[in-house]
């Protein structure tokens, strides 16, 4: 009987432990972009990235022939802009661009065609 009690004793104390550290808020911050890759036209263009941030995040990357823009916003500003120059050589390029929240990052390659 007393072995019983002190077995019902430490299965609810557990039980309220599990509960406890269950409930703890979780710091993780989520991202999701639509497209890990795009494929543009050898033209100068300029091409809208989409995702969805619970937080402030960041974009960086592209090269010297594909600007970003904004470089940084807040979780309401939900897009960056790829501005890419006119591609005069034979040869496709590439670049990346990757937009981070506090600790969580998702990288977009993108791919000009040659003229």
């Amino acid at each position: 009987m007393k072995v019983k009690s002190l077995l019902k004793a430490a299965f609810c104390a557990l039980l309220a432990v599990g509960i406890f550290y269950g409930c703890e808020k979780i710091n993780a911050e989520s991202l999701f972009v639509g497209t890990t890759e795009i494929t543009l036209s050898g033209n100068r263009i300029s091409y809208f990235i989409q995702f969805n941030a619970s937080a402030d995040w960041t974009a960086d990357g592209g090269a010297s022939w594909c600007s970003i823009s904004p470089t940084s916003g807040t979780s309401d500003e939900r897009y960056v802009v790829v501005s890419c120059e006119e591609n005069t050589t034979s040869s496709p390029r590439t670049c990346y661009v990757t937009i981070s929240v506090r600790g969580n990052s998702s990288t977009v390659k993108i791919t000009q065609k040659a003229q």
